[in-house]
């Protein structure tokens, strides 16, 4: 009696499928790890930057009320009804950036008003492309 084989696939070809099947996984592991990395520090920069934004808008709000108080009690004339001026400012917000406010105080009928006309963030330099910072060599900006 003799036996005939059945065919190539043996304990060999499993194998292979399960190391391919293994290494798929190891990969699939250290990208998701990688991503996890990246996503926490892009986190803490944000969280540090909004940290700076409100500490910086409570500096500004305090400055607020101390340059209306004393502004208005110079600027308004007695017996005026309606007089209005501007205040403008920065307050720095970390090394890179400040926060920059402009403020309208009017004052009606004797009841001082103030409306925030402007309040944003600007970047203290202007940011510079680096030759090779994007990793597009080809590409060119031009102005």
């Amino acid at each position: 009696m003799k036996r005939k084989m059945k065919g190539a696939i043996g304990i060999g070809t499993s194998s292979m499928i399960m190391i391919f099947v293994l290494l798929a996984i190891v990969t699939l592991g250290i990208l998701a790890l990688e991503t996890a990395q990246a996503d926490y520090r892009l986190a803490q920069r944000v969280g540090e930057s909004i940290k700076l934004f409100y500490e910086a808008d409570s500096q500004a709000e305090e400055q607020l009320a101390c340059r209306i108080e004393e502004i208005a009690d110079d600027t308004f004339i007695e017996g005026e009804k309606n007089t209005s001026f501007e205040v403008t400012y920065e307050v720095p917000m970390g090394e890179k950036q400040k926060l920059c406010v402009q403020v309208e105080v009017t004052k009606k009928s004797g009841i001082m008003e103030y409306k925030k006309t402007d309040w944003h963030v600007e970047n203290i330099e202007e940011w510079q492309l680096e030759e090779n910072g994007l990793g597009f060599g080809d590409i060119r900006v031009q102005d």
